[in-house]
């Protein structure tokens, strides 16, 4: 397998773009597993260079670290999948009651801003840009919160949702991705508008609709939640 090639000036994340690449092209698959030694040999680097980036792609959700495994590209079952859903469901509602009495008039411009790119990303079919301004939407929301911890347990347990669904996006067209947009647009509404519960209580159903919607476009492994 060729990666691309690397600047050697700014090596970690040179190498965390070149091995990005290759799992957002398809050249590495969920589940696929990555040696260290055989990628650090081909690029004529050393390993401990390849465990660095590894280690920010797990932090980004793109590869998974198992026990006496090593690294993979990251792959959820459906299974996982749904339990992901669930305990988010439940923290971004509590993010977004938060949200409700610290956001001001410039935060809610600044998240219209990014539904908008991301329309101009899903017009383009622009896949990578689309998933990114995604999860920015929802990571800003979530620091609005004024909670750090709540911040930081949303973004450990989304990222791999978020790169999971991203790799297995290539079905996706610009009606399918304009659609997510929209749905974002009515959480901004509903933000701007509800009460915090009501709110809270609406963008929960929002990402129910999520759910349902992106099994057949991302993948067959994106579980329908329970109600």
């Amino acid at each position: 397998m060729s990666f691309a090639p690397v600047n050697m000036s700014n090596l970690r994340d040179s190498l965390v773009v070149s091995i990005r690449e290759a799992i957002l092209s398809g050249k590495l698959r969920p589940g696929d597993r990555i040696v260290e030694y055989k990628i650090a040999r081909e690029m004529g680097l050393s390993q401990n260079s390849v465990r660095e980036a590894l280690i920010v792609l797990e932090q980004q959700g793109l590869v998974t670290r198992i026990a006496n495994k090593g690294a993979m590209v990251t792959k959820l079952s459906s299974e996982a999948m749904e339990q992901i859903y669930l305990v988010r469901g439940e923290l971004e509602g509590l993010a977004i009651k938060f949200a409700k009495q610290h956001m001001r008039l410039v935060d809610v411009d600044e998240l219209q801003r990014t539904i908008d790119d991301m329309r101009a990303a899903a017009r383009h079919v622009d896949l990578v840009t689309f998933c990114r301004l995604d999860f920015d939407f929802h990571h800003r929301l979530w620091e609005f919160s004024g909670n750090p911890y709540l911040v930081k347990a949303l973004s450990s347990i989304v990222a791999p949702q978020f790169s999971y669904v991203l790799i297995e996006s290539s079905r996706a067209t610009d009606k399918d991705l304009l659609a997510l947009a929209e749905q974002h647009q009515q959480m901004l509404e509903l933000i701007k508008n509800e009460s915090a519960d009501d709110a809270a209580a609406g963008v929960r159903q929002i990402i129910h609709k999520f759910h349902d919607f992106a099994r057949p476009v991302f993948g067959p492994d994106i579980a329908a939640p329970r109600r």
